[in-house]
C-alpha cells in the first residue's frame, strides 16, 4: 500500500472531517462492538454503522451495501483463517479494511497486510490511544510491515 493510499484512509477517518463513513463493524464480542461503536461515535456522531456479528453476516451485508469503511475481527465465531481479509477485500476492493485483533504479532500483521488490510490494530490499543493515534497506528503496522 502507498503512503498516499495511507494518506487518503488518515483523511477519511480524521476527526476534522466532514464526512460521515458507512460503517461496517464485523465484531463478536459485545464488549469489543460497543468500545469501539462508542469510540466511532464520539468521533463521527451521525456515522451509520452496521454491525455483523459473524464474517457470513458481514459479507451478506456486505453484498447489499455499500461502505466507507470496513472494521474486521480476525477471529470470528465462523472464521476459516487470516484468509477471511481476501473475502471482504473481494467484494470491496476500494474500501479501507481495517483489522481488530487480540492477538496482535508479526505472523498476523505480515498476514493481514498480504491479504489485503489497510491497516491492523491491536485491540488494546483502543483503550490507551485516541482515535487519530489509532488510526496511524493501524495504517502505519501494514506500511511498515
Amino acid at each position: 500500500m502507498s503512503e498516499n493510499h495511507a494518506a487518503q484512509i488518515r483523511d477519511l477517518l480524521n476527526k476534522e472531517s466532514l464526512e460521515q463513513p458507512k460503517v461496517l463493524l464485523v465484531e463478536d464480542s459485545q464488549f469489543d462492538m460497543t468500545l469501539i461503536k462508542t469510540l466511532l461515535e464520539e468521533y463521527f456522531p451521525l456515522t451509520l454503522i452496521d454491525h455483523a456479528p459473524t464474517r457470513i453476516d458481514g459479507l451478506r451485508l456486505l453484498k447489499c451495501e455499500q461502505y466507507d469503511v470496513i472494521l474486521l475481527d480476525l477471529y470470528l465465531p465462523d472464521s476459516i483463517s487470516l484468509k477471511d481479509i481476501q473475502d471482504f477485500r473481494d467484494l470491496a476492493a476500494d474500501t479501507p479494511i481495517f483489522i481488530f485483533t487480540s492477538l496482535f504479532n508479526q505472523k498476523t500483521q505480515k498476514a493481514a497486510k498480504e491479504y489485503g488490510a489497510n491497516g491492523i490494530i491491536s485491540k488494546d490499543e483502543i483503550n490507551k490511544n485516541t482515535f487519530d493515534a489509532i488510526v496511524k497506528n493501524a495504517v502505519d503496522n501494514v506500511v511498515n510491515a
